[in-house]
């Protein structure tokens, strides 16, 4: 099997990111802009909503509210698909010219959309039985507890707590296994292979795990915190409290509809910053994403077939991209 160069994968993921970034810009800014004005609108729609429910003294129905933001999700990945799929054939030298502006729906963008819509829910039915199964195995650990007395001076309750904190941590590093052996290549296979393929994308990280972590983690946290950085200068970290704090669950804890109504007026008040953060970062976080997984499929896959991009295989070709 082979390995994941991890300094030259990272090297080459600055090198793609900063060396096309007008490009990459020019190529995701308008879905980027689409998706974000549309999540203010399912926002604002489900304040409204939520403000309506607490009015007519039914504060349950603010759930309902809830399914817009399904939606949206589902939204949030075919305009992801639309922006990540031409930065990927020009990261992996398949697309060698500018755009100024590009919004194109092929073939291309359209098995990126479903790649990511099956990861997704690989990723969401792993999540899901997985907490059931640590929830199980938990309450037994508890249960048995009851039975048995101390060990080697430790309280059966310590040793319970112990135990299932392991298990937790055991659960959340498989989520995150889980999440790096399908994602970090899934979209240059798709690009490159013109195939959805989640099972090819599982099997060449087998035995790099570690590596693609590692350079997952070196092009992803630099771009977090200059995003943490640009949010701090605009709005400050409260804000990030208070987006939490009006979530279907938190409106059901909070105190009054007064409450309720300041937290949603904050936040709408400071989202478009939050926004504008998200929208500055987005190109930087797009190419080096993009570049270290084009470097690490073209060093696992050395032999990859070329793959054009003619005219014919996009149904709406961008006039600059």
């Amino acid at each position: 099997m082979e390995k994941i160069p991890v300094w030259r994968t990272i090297g080459a993921a600055y090198g793609f990111a900063f060396g096309h970034l007008a490009t990459i810009i020019g190529l995701i800014w308008l879905p980027t802009l689409v998706v974000l004005a549309g999540g203010y609108f399912v926002i604002s729609h489900y304040f409204a909503g939520v403000m309506a429910a607490i009015a007519a003294g039914n504060r349950y129905a603010a759930y309902e509210g809830a399914g817009y933001f399904y939606l949206y999700q589902i939204a949030v990945l075919f305009f992801e698909a639309i922006a990540v799929a031409p930065v990927m054939r020009q990261a992996l030298g398949l697309r060698d010219k500018g755009a100024f502006v590009h919004f194109a729906l092929g073939p291309s963008e359209l098995r990126a959309f479903a790649a990511l819509a099956a990861y997704t829910l690989i990723l969401l039915t792993v999540e899901i039985a997985g907490l059931i199964l640590v929830l199980v195995v938990a309450g037994a650990i508890g249960y048995a507890g009851k039975f048995v007395g101390p060990i080697d001076g430790i309280p059966s309750v310590r040793i319970v707590t112990w135990l299932v904190w392991a298990l937790l941590l055991a659960f959340f590093a498989f989520v995150i296994s889980v999440i790096v052996r399908l994602s970090f290549l899934l979209v240059a296979i798709v690009v490159a292979e013109k195939r959805i393929d989640l099972i090819s994308a599982w099997e060449l990280t087998r035995g790099n795990f570690w590596r693609a972590f590692f350079v997952m983690t070196c092009v992803a946290a630099p771009a977090w915190l200059l995003y943490l950085g640009i949010q701090f200068a605009f709005v400050g970290f409260a804000a990030v409290g208070q987006a939490t704090s009006v979530s279907p669950i938190a409106i059901q804890l909070a105190g009054s509809a007064q409450t309720v109504a300041a937290r949603m007026h904050y936040v709408l008040t400071w989202l478009p910053y939050l926004y504008a953060a998200w929208f500055l970062v987005r190109p930087l976080t797009v190419g080096l994403s993009s570049g270290a997984a084009a470097a690490a499929y073209r060093a696992l896959v050395p032999d990859a077939p070329a793959v054009s991009t003619p005219a014919a295989d996009r149904l709406m070709p961008a006039p600059l991209g």
